[in-house]
């Protein structure tokens, strides 16, 4: 879940050693932070109401820490029953806590640091020993901007008061960008040019290269932390340090002004008028119980461009994506299904985006069916063919089974992609029988809503 505001550099680590070295470290802990405190209120252009209680933290305490605050953020984001929230928390709290080495709580304004784990992962890492102060140094500055953008714009609420997912998604961008470019300022302003490499380094983004990675790996990080950055850096050179305070308060409605800085807005209209929008819900509905529980959201950049680099192409198509719409429903996670609306600039983008849909497929059944089965992969059959059933200017469909083991029944995969004009429908059903003539009739309802 965005917004848990983290800094991640490690896995599985956590903070061990002598209650006397627990002291020590803690002591050399809150000199850095009172050194550091002046830094950052000058280059961020911000003060400190109050500076931050320092928790010494370990895996455990942060575990905790992480499922409060998904607890808060899937009731006022998701609304999530209690135990659907309970469920969700615990599964993802538990993954990503040996994935933190410094942390602000947004909930109980701690900042939470596992500074044995930064030692050991910068030790693997090779990094020399003298840049090793000066990597916590950045990481502590990272995190005390996190509470000094609580302090003055209230993250919690900025972020709750979002319309959608993708909106969200702008904030967490802001709120990264604009802590890195501050622990980027602050480590120059301290002479640790060479520990600003690091940290670019650590988090997945490179401080002397532009641009968001194709690399399914470093994705995500170079979109929120490295083009999140460059959206705060754009601002703060136009118009100011103030501006970035503003927009803290005010961020971007989507992540489309992520990429696009010039075009930033805080207020953004739907994309798609309502008969468009009830039509995808309407098409969703056509395959899916009434019992399964619903869904409808704008689709953002940031949400086709990772899907574009998930299907092994470069994002680069989605300069020539205009707008999205989607609706699924889930009746486990397991077992759910979704429509979604795309629009592109040109027919012939449209189509690409079908092509490249459909190679992907193709390449990927070549990788995993027999004879290329193995003991360590699930056992794979499927096809991917061209999907005629809807009048249209190109469509494919996958169809997987993939067999785990002899225990557990087949997992079962379909996905339609059709292009007609400009826009493109697909469709995705995990575990649930649809007849071809239902999936036909909903694909055929989004497009009639168009004309």
């Amino acid at each position: 879940m965005v917004h848990s505001i983290l800094f991640v550099l490690l896995t599985g680590l956590t903070f061990s050693g002598t209650a006397e070295a627990q002291t020590t470290e803690r002591q050399e802990l809150e000199a850095m932070i009172e050194k550091l405190i002046p830094v950052v209120e000058k280059q961020a252009g911000r003060q400190f109401h109050h500076v931050p209680e320092l928790v010494m933290a370990d895996r455990h305490i942060l575990a905790s820490v992480l499922y409060d605050e998904q607890i808060h953020l899937l009731r006022n984001l998701v609304q999530l029953d209690e135990k659907e929230a309970q469920s969700s928390a615990k599964q993802t709290s538990t993954n990503l806590s040996g994935a933190f080495v410094g942390k602000y709580g947004f909930l109980d304004k701690k900042l939470y640091v596992v500074s044995d784990g930064i030692r050991e992962a910068l030790y693997r890492r090779g990094v020399a020993e003298e840049l090793v102060n000066p990597v916590i140094e950045i990481v502590l500055a990272h995190e005390l901007t996190h509470a000094l953008q609580d302090q003055h714009a209230d993250l919690d609420d900025v972020v709750s008061s979002r319309i959608d997912a993708d909106a969200v998604m702008a904030v967490n961008c802001l709120v990264e960008g604009h802590a890195v470019w501050v622990h980027e300022r602050v480590g120059l302003a301290m002479g640790h040019d060479e520990a600003v490499g690091v940290v670019g380094e650590i988090l997945g983004y490179r401080t002397d290269e532009g641009g968001i990675s194709s690399d399914p790996g470093s994705f995500y990080t170079s979109y929120v932390y490295g083009q999140g950055r460059a959206f705060v850096d754009f601002h703060a050179n136009a118009t100011g340090l103030e501006t970035t305070w503003k927009m803290l308060v005010s961020p971007p409605g989507d992540t489309s002004m992520i990429v696009a800085p010039e075009s930033y807005n805080p207020h953004v209209a739907p994309a798609w008028k309502e008969e468009v929008r009830n039509a995808v819900a309407t098409a969703r509905m056509r395959i899916t119980p009434p019992s399964w529980n619903p869904v409808d959201d704008g689709i953002g950049d940031y949400h086709l461009r990772q899907d574009l680099v998930e299907a092994g192409n470069s994002h680069a198509l989605a300069d020539h994506w205009l707008a999205g719409w989607s609706s699924s429903a889930v009746k486990h996670p397991t077992e759910w299904a979704e429509v979604e609306l795309l629009a592109f600039d040109s027919d012939e983008h449209a189509q690409r985006y079908v092509e490249h849909m459909r190679v992907h497929a193709e390449m990927t059944l070549a990788l995993v069916a027999p004879p290329m089965t193995s003991a360590f992969l699930p056992n794979v059959q499927g096809d991917v063919s061209a999907y005629t059933d809807v009048d249209a200017d190109e469509g494919a469909h996958e169809h997987l089974t993939m067999q785990f083991d002899d225990t557990t029944p087949p997992h079962e995969v379909h996905n339609f992609w059709v292009a007609k004009d400009a826009f493109v429908v697909q469709v995705r059903v995990v575990n649930h029988r649809v007849r071809n003539k239902r999936i036909a009739r909903a694909i055929k309802r989004v497009f009639n809503s168009l004309d």
